[in-house]
């Protein structure tokens, strides 16, 4: 009995290392996508908070909690309307209506001009500055 288990054991590890590729991977010169920012927003009774104020260029994620007591949207658009100036979102640039206590989530690609975009809610707003984008993501952490 015991045999018969050492030998399926060994059975096991030799079909294991057999798993694989002969091919050595080779990533040079393909770099990684610039990571996703995380950009979290506090829309308040009489204000709206945005942390981090400044971002750079590329897909940011926007986490949204509504603390105002009544049921908000939030929008994104830069300041300024210039043909340059756009929001290039993946569906839309807005969220909404989030509960008053409710969280939601709004994933967009933000391009470079160096103008603020407001982050608004009703009447109150705040502001987010876009900075030139990072080249690539290879020096970056890996998250799951």
């Amino acid at each position: 009995m015991r045999r018969a288990r050492l030998g399926w054991i060994a059975l096991g590890a030799l079909l294991i290392a057999g798993c694989g590729t002969t091919t050595p991977l080779n990533f040079k010169g393909k770099s990684r996508p610039a990571p996703t920012v995380n950009v979290s927003v506090y829309v308040g009774p009489s204000h709206v908070l945005v942390s981090p104020t400044t971002v750079s260029a590329g897909i940011a994620t926007f986490n949204v909690t509504n603390q105002s007591g009544s049921t908000e949207s939030v929008r994104v658009v830069p300041d300024h309307s210039t043909p340059n100036n756009t929001v290039l979102a993946a569906e839309s640039d807005s969220i909404g209506p989030i509960p008053s206590g409710g969280t939601a989530q709004l994933t967009l690609q933000l391009s470079d001009g160096g103008y603020p975009y407001a982050i608004t809610s009703g009447k109150i707003s705040g502001t987010l500055r876009v900075t030139p984008a990072t080249k690539a993501g290879n020096s970056a952490l890996l998250q799951p």
